[in-house]
């Protein structure tokens, strides 16, 4: 091997640990590495961005918490099974229904605390604006479960049902805590991966080896789940995963919004650190004030492949909130070339 090869080898890795060795390696290596480098920078932190996103599922807010919906959703499949009721996705991958403004099909109130808890609409409104309007009308309703008392300075308290809208195009879940008006998560989604002539309802109560009999009635409906919480387990695992795929579009939009979003501000940022280590370096005495924006932005790109690698194996190993992942490779950054303009490009004292 040649020592020209030699030493790029020792200062390619060297850089990973070494301000001295990536300052060699920039001086040193061909433009098409530096170029590679500079391009890695930006691309391993965004895998776990990407990775992120592509994580994230419809189910995931009713999985560590049903809110409820364990149950209200089951006893909705359910009376919808009895009723022989069906909501058909065509192969337009829209649902087929009679056109309506807004009605609704189902609501659960429980009887201890006779208080609702899942309502259930379909609609036809297709533009965004008439959408967003009607479910502001539905997330307003709310029934009084404590009257206000002045004398002892309380207020009153309400509780408002989650509910959910089957749009012929778009589907919207509004998960509310029971009891409470506080609403804990919301998803919207549509019908695109699922496959023509689907129906919903009936792929609620479709549970493998296990064949639900047609109920009577409610009181059947009642005693079905009283007694067969596999019934329950069973359509609340169907309906999310059907939460999954009306999602899916959503996801696949996130994640190819979330992956550009961030690959611009990564880019923005090694650019700007490039300048920023040209403009540091521009007074009468420091000795490195010769350098060119061109050799600033060579310097940039080998002294962040260190931060890109603890980018990307803390944002994969560590279950962080996403804020904090981002930061995995901005902070290394920016202590790196504060280190670099502190010791190795110091202006002379």
């Amino acid at each position: 091997m040649k020592e020209r090869s030699k030493d790029l080898l020792k200062n390619s890795f060297g850089s990973l640990i070494s301000n001295d060795r990536a300052l060699a390696a920039a001086k040193t290596a061909p433009l098409w590495l530096t170029i590679i480098m500079f391009f890695l920078g930006v691309l391993l932190p965004l895998i776990p961005i990407t990775t992120y996103y592509s994580s994230q599922s419809g189910s995931s807010i009713v999985k560590n918490n049903s809110y409820g919906l364990k149950k209200t959703v089951a006893n909705f499949a359910l009376e919808m099974y009895k009723d022989d009721q069906s909501m058909i996705v065509d192969d337009k991958k829209l649902l087929t229904f009679t056109d309506t403004e807004g009605e609704k099909i189902y609501q659960y109130t429980n009887k201890l605390t006779n208080l609702i808890e899942l309502q259930v609409y379909k609609s036809s409104l297709s533009t965004k604006q008439s959408k967003n309007a009607y479910l502001k009308e539905l997330a307003e309703f709310k029934e009084t479960v404590t009257e206000a008392n002045a004398e002892e300075k309380k207020d009153a308290t309400y509780s408002s049902p989650s509910f959910m809208v089957f749009f012929k195009d778009a589907y919207f879940l509004r998960v509310v805590k029971p009891g409470t008006n506080t609403a804990v998560a919301e998803l919207a989604g549509d019908y695109k991966t699922f496959k023509a002539n689907t129906d919903l309802y009936k792929s609620f109560i479709e549970i493998k080896d296990k064949t639900i009999a047609k109920p009577a009635d409610s009181a059947a409906i009642e005693n079905m789940l009283a007694t067969d919480s596999a019934i329950e387990d069973g359509v609340f695992k169907n309906f999310k995963t059907f939460l999954n795929k009306t999602y899916e579009t959503g996801k696949n939009k996130n994640i190819l919004n979330g992956t550009l979003i961030f690959a611009g501000i990564y880019l923005g940022l090694s650019l700007l650190m490039a300048l920023m280590i040209w403009l540091m370096t521009r007074g009468k005495n420091n000795p490195f004030n010769y350098m060119s924006l061109l050799t600033t932005f060579k310097i940039e790109s080998w002294i962040s492949i260190a931060p890109a690698l603890i980018g990307l194996i803390l944002g994969l190993l560590l279950p962080v909130q996403f804020s904090i992942k981002m930061m995995f490779f901005i902070a290394p950054l920016g202590f790196r070339v504060m280190f670099l303009l502190t010791k190795q490009l110091r202006p002379m004292q």
